[in-house]
């Protein structure tokens, strides 16, 4: 019988020592086969911009024919809830790649017609997109001041609008300034823009910056 002698335990710790480390190194090797070096790209498509655009009411005022009054909040949301839309129809879709196809409807249909023409420039934001990164807007706001007759009825609202907005596309930088007055009449249930006073200047890339006003008076005045 052949004597075979047992390895002392010191070697026997450091054996699985090493085959524990190389079990490792295998391991975080990815298995040691076949696999690439490089991680596979990622084919998660690009997020679609979005825009955070959304008209907020500062300041609210009225003028009344007869005792002094208050602007109704159903009037005040109703009247903010148009000047939104106006922003999202005129601006914000465009950007977007979208388009204005419901904008008239916000209008009378006096005022509507002024959505054609010289004025249209100073009233929708078109042919800007689409963009490539977020809408973004620096401001959003607007100052009401009604006209009550004298039942204190809230017949007429002027809505001092400052709407700054920016973002990018794949010619470079856009960014849109707005400012001026929408006269909104009521129409039933709703409150429809009827007459309008607005300043817009545009710096995109490759031009210089484009001032353009507008003054579209209301239908029983006239338009300057």
């Amino acid at each position: 019988m052949r004597y075979h002698p047992r390895p002392p335990r010191r070697t026997l710790r450091r054996a699985a020592s090493v085959a524990l480390g190389s079990l490792l190194l295998l391991a975080s090797c990815g298995g040691g086969g076949g696999g690439d070096d490089d991680a596979a790209p990622s084919t998660d498509p690009e997020p679609e911009p979005v825009a955070d655009v959304e008209v907020t009411i500062n300041e609210v005022s009225v003028s009344s024919a007869g005792e002094k009054t208050e602007m109704p909040p159903g009037v005040v949301e109703a009247v903010r809830a148009q000047l939104d839309a106006y922003v999202q129809q005129a601006t914000v879709n465009p950007l977007l790649g979208g388009d204005s196809a419901d904008l008239a409807a916000l209008f009378t249909p006096f005022a509507a017609t002024r959505l054609e023409g010289p004025d249209r420039a100073s009233l929708v934001d078109a042919d800007l997109g689409p963009a490539t990164g977020d809408v973004v807007a620096n401001s959003a706001a607007a100052n009401l001041t009604g006209l009550a007759d004298g039942s204190g009825k809230i017949v007429l609202v002027a809505a001092t609008l400052v709407l700054d907005v920016e973002t990018e596309t794949d010619e470079g930088p856009v960014h849109i300034t707005r400012l001026g007055d929408l006269v909104l009449v009521p129409d039933g249930f709703d409150w429809k823009i009827d007459g309008f006073d607005l300043n817009v200047q545009r710096e995109v890339p490759g031009d210089e910056a484009t001032d353009t006003a507008t003054d579209g008076a209301q239908q029983d005045g006239e338009s300057s």
